[in-house]
Order: C-alpha cells, then sequence, then structure tokens
C-alpha cells in the first residue's frame, strides 16, 4: 500500500501525471490455494521461486518506471502511470503470457483487476494518498475476483 500511496503522491502536483491505472495481480490461476500447492508438492523454496519469477517476467515485459509491489502471500500490485485502459490490459497479457512461459513446468498464471485514478476527476489528492491508495486497490482487488470468475468458468470440465 506505501508503494501506491507514494505513487500517487506526484498527482498531488500541478506538473504530475494526469492518469494512472493500477492493476492488482492476485493469485496464480487456482489463486492462494495454488501457490499453496506448489509449497506443499515442491517445498518453500519452489513456491519463493515462483514469486521471484512474478517480478523477473515483469522485468522483462514491463516499461521503465512502471511499478511492481508484493502486498503479501501472492498478491501484487502494478502501478502504470499514462496508460490507457487497452494499453494496461495489454500490458497484463504480456505479464501473464511470460509468466506462464517461465512457470511452464507448474502451469501457474494468475488473474488481474484493473482500478484507474484519473487526476481529472481526483483532482484533490494532496494528503489524501492513503485513503486513494485503499480505493485504488479495493477496486482493482474486486476487478481481480470478477477476472478470477470469468478465468474459472472458462477452464474445461476434468
Amino acid at each position: 500500500r506505501r508503494l501506491v500511496t507514494q505513487n500517487l503522491r506526484p498527482f498531488g502536483k500541478a506538473s504530475g501525471p494526469s492518469n494512472a491505472v493500477s492493476a492488482t495481480l492476485k493469485g496464480l490461476e487456482r489463486t492462494i490455494e495454488h501457490l499453496k500447492n506448489v509449497n506443499d508438492e515442491h517445498g518453500h523454496a519452489r513456491g519463493d521461486d515462483v514469486l521471484r519469477t512474478m517480478a523477473a517476467a515483469a522485468s522483462s515485459v514491463l516499461r521503465r518506471g512502471d511499478v511492481l509491489a508484493r502486498l503479501g502471500g501472492d498478491e501484487f500490485a502494478l502501478m502504470l502511470v499514462d496508460v490507457s485502459s487497452e494499453e494496461a490490459a495489454h500490458a497484463i497479457e504480456r505479464l501473464r503470457s511470460r509468466f506462464e512461459e517461465l512457470t511452464r513446468p507448474l502451469a501457474t498464471s494468475f488473474s488481474a483487476g484493473i482500478a484507474v485514478f484519473d487526476r481529472a476527476t481526483n483532482n484533490s489528492v494532496a494528503g489524501r494518498e492513503d485513503v486513494l491508495a485503499n480505493e485504488l486497490l479495493g477496486l482493482a482487488d474486486r476487478a481481480m475476483y470478477e477476472d478470477k470468475r470469468r478465468r474459472a468458468s472458462m477452464r474445461p470440465m476434468r
């Protein structure tokens, strides 16, 4: 949350960026349970490798200045500045593709939710960064759960 708060501070300045997109990346295809399965079946060191792989995947596909931070467990926040929702969705798909490629033997993936902060509609940021960060992460989290439900409904039955 501190990362999101820090990244909202420039929006309080007149010269700051006009919008930001926050995407909460949560969970690997089967969410926390799958990471737990990786830990249980392959050991915690392998689970830690999966988490580090998310960072490596992000480094290889995101722009300079985009920021990925682990919120805890298997949850990440990604801050993208001055992008449209469509560009953010493309960034998420590039990240998902690279992450799945790097973790193919474990068949991992993630669900993502996108929330937009637009300075034009939130012109009073200064001093409210913590509140806005919580709102932004909450919106992204709800969108992520919707993505998780959508992806689960598309999975073939076994």
